[in-house]
């Protein structure tokens, strides 16, 4: 049907863990969702549900390797 939203990939489980550097969870996952919607964005807005979960797990690398430097 035209209009109807397509639903956002499950993130992965690890998207909820809290890692050593005492950032709060949310903020993490908040960090690391914008991340991935850049990536998104910068394959022009198209993918599907593997290319969304490897935005995600690339992203989440990206904001822990962030807290680690």
């Amino acid at each position: 049907m035209k209009g109807d939203a397509v639903a956002p990939a499950a993130q992965p489980e690890s998207a909820v863990e809290t890692p050593e550097s005492g950032i709060e969870s949310g903020t993490r996952e908040e960090l690391i969702r914008q991340a991935a919607f850049r990536r998104y964005q910068e394959r022009g807005g198209s993918g599907g549900a593997n290319d969304a979960e490897q935005d995600w797990l690339e992203a989440e690398a990206e904001v822990n390797q962030s807290f680690v430097e």
